[in-house]
């Protein structure tokens, strides 16, 4: 009784023994996977697995509008593992949305192009390929002069990117720098110290699929920066050809330029555009003498404002309905005298007061 059980444990430690030795898996298998489930459009997809059926791996896509197409293949190891990437900037073309990936023990060759071999074994596994998103907003659109603007917003960057390339354009002004992405996060601030009075436009660029920046700024040998392209590569590159001169276009219609040409079809780089206005002559408001009207007035009555201003010479008036209208009640510069101004208005008779209400 003794000696058969003996047999039997030795039978059953032998078989474990197989098992092991054989390899980790007890019958032929493929399989594939992911570290995530959704890769932005523009990184690497690593993908892993086990292959105890042949020595190689071959990978394919398959797609809405992509048929089934061979990407690369990959050496399985001594331990029946494998790994490879699909760089996703190589295929340009894509669009956002889910794709299956699979991974094929065994291909067909038909002159130079290999194929899917329906008969082999394989797996698969979906990957949903997302856009990269962009936004930005202003803390707010007009700002005393030497007062820092905040812009913050959302760039969904691939983990190869360094981060965001921005322009500021004005009347005879033009910068442009990077701006670094913590997350998905990113923050500009915009020192307005030596900015004139007027409106500025700054646009936000993202390089999106290619990990590169398409179209940027050089400086020039003539001075001011030269706008360049290359939709095939990186804007500072021999190839690239040079859109204007900043020193040739200025504020409005510079940055028009700009986004009309990342809007170009061969142009994967995406944007926003926010605008500001600086205003020196935005002061500390003192007062506002209303007469006999604690809270409104009516056409003909008698309005005086009065106030500070320690940055020019002079103030404008401008007057915002809830309809978002700016209206200049202002029609000359009042002066500023000792850092203090006032100003009345005799006849409060705008045509418009109706409609533009508080």
């Amino acid at each position: 009784m003794n000696v058969t059980k003996l047999v039997i444990s030795s039978l059953v430690l032998f078989l474990i023994m197989i098992f092991f030795v054989g390899g980790v898996y007890a019958s032929p298998i493929i399989t594939v996977g992911t570290d995530r489930n959704s890769y932005y459009l523009g990184e690497e997809v690593v993908f892993s697995g086990a292959n105890t059926i042949s020595g190689n791996v071959s990978l394919f896509i398959k797609g809405a509008n992509v048929p089934q197409t061979y990407l690369t293949n990959a050496t399985v190891n001594a331990d029946d593992t494998w790994t490879t990437t699909f760089d996703s900037t190589v295929y340009r073309s894509l669009d956002p949305g889910t794709y299956t990936f699979y991974a094929a023990s065994d291909v067909d060759i038909f002159g130079d192009v290999t194929t899917f071999k329906s008969d082999c074994a394989y797996a698969s596994v979906a990957v949903s390929m997302k856009r990269p998103s962009l936004s930005a907003t202003a803390d707010s659109d007009t700002v005393t002069q030497g007062d820092i603007l905040t812009i913050t917003g959302v760039a969904e960057l691939p983990k190869e990117n360094n981060g965001i390339l921005y322009y500021i354009f004005g009347e005879n002004y033009f910068s442009t720098n990077m701006a670094s992405v913590t997350g998905t996060s990113y923050v500009l601030n915009i020192d307005t110290t030596n900015l004139a009075n007027g409106q500025y436009f700054v646009v936000v660029q993202h390089p999106m699929y290619d990990r590169l920046f398409n179209i940027g700024p050089v400086a020039a040998e003539n001075g001011g920066y030269d706008i360049k392209m290359n939709a095939q590569g990186d804007y500072a590159s021999d190839s690239s050809m040079i859109l204007f001169n900043t020193n040739d276009r200025q504020s409005a219609n510079a940055a028009e330029a700009l986004c009309q040409a990342l809007d170009t079809q061969n142009i994967d780089e995406s944007y926003v555009c926010v605008s500001f206005i600086v205003d020196s002559t935005q002061g500390n408001l003192l007062s506002i003498i209303k007469g006999t009207h604690s809270s409104s007035y009516t056409n003909g009555d008698i309005l005086t404002l009065s106030g500070l201003n320690t940055n020019s010479d002079y103030v404008h008036i401008y007057m915002d309905s809830p309809k978002g209208n700016r209206e200049q009640l202002s029609i000359s510069p009042i002066a500023v005298s000792d850092k203090t101004w006032i100003w009345t208005c005799s006849s409060f008779t705008y045509a418009k007061m109706p409609e533009l209400g508080t």
